[in-house]
């Protein structure tokens, strides 16, 4: 699994959901593969193969945040172990694989915040830092929920911590745009919402300009931004 490309492909495409979901699937699978690796390295001779494969399904089940599946026969004591030991050595020997998680509960995270379920959104956003602490993705999201539930301060904290690892990142700016609007720096706004313009101008839009901004900017042409999203799509 190459993170590295990953990363940059959620980047360019995070904005369209059915190419999303298409990286979605490929990053699952990857994910199987490695984790299957992972079981048969440390497991072989203690599990059979099927056990370990079961193992494996299970990991990633909790990876990527899924529900059991109805009727899904309960693991035995043993393969218990063998899932809680896994999941250390996902943390502890494969920093990509807990990367490639951390994007699958940020991605869940995205689809979520568009069908404005905020808590269930927040949970998975938690989740996705627990595993990635330097996800700019997921640090951006929770800079948006901080602005949505009125902590301006804490969404400015957010958005700042996601340009430092991803200075490219234009919906940063937009969250830091509106923090600063938020707090009265009107300037500092207009200067974050045009980073993020040109950055990614066809992912903004050019709207008027609210009253006190506009009281604020007299005489500069400084439109305020605003991000363009797509109908939300089911969440698997």
């Amino acid at each position: 699994m190459n993170v590295a490309h990953l990363q940059k492909l959620s980047m360019s495409i995070s904005r369209n959901p059915r190419e999303l979901e298409q990286l979605r699937t490929a990053t699952r699978m990857n994910m199987y593969v490695e984790l299957k690796q992972l079981s048969e390295k440390h497991w072989t001779g203690k599990y059979t193969k099927a056990e370990c494969g079961r193992i494996s399904m299970e990991v990633e089940r909790r990876l990527c945040g899924d529900p059991v599946a109805p009727g899904a026969a309960p693991l035995s004591a043993e393969i218990q172990q063998g899932v809680t030991q896994a999941l250390a050595i996902v943390r502890a020997e494969a920093p990509e694989v807990a990367i490639a998680a951390s994007f699958m509960r940020w991605s869940r995270a995205a689809g979520l915040l568009m069908k404005l379920k905020n808590q269930e959104a927040e949970a998975e956003l938690k989740a996705a830092l627990e595993y990635d602490p330097n996800n700019a993705f997921a640090l951006c999201s929770m800079a948006y929920l901080a602005g949505f539930q009125g902590d301006s301060k804490e969404a400015l904290v957010l958005s700042q911590r996601a340009l430092a690892l991803n200075p490219n990142l234009p919906e940063a700016y937009l969250e830091m745009g509106n923090a600063y609007e938020t707090l009265g720096d009107h300037n500092q706004a207009m200067e974050a919402w045009e980073k993020a313009r040109k950055i990614s101008p066809d992912m903004v839009k050019l709207d008027d300009l609210s009253e006190t901004a506009a009281k604020v900017v007299a005489g500069r042409d400084r439109p305020r931004y605003e991000v363009l999203t797509d109908e939300p799509e089911d969440v698997k």
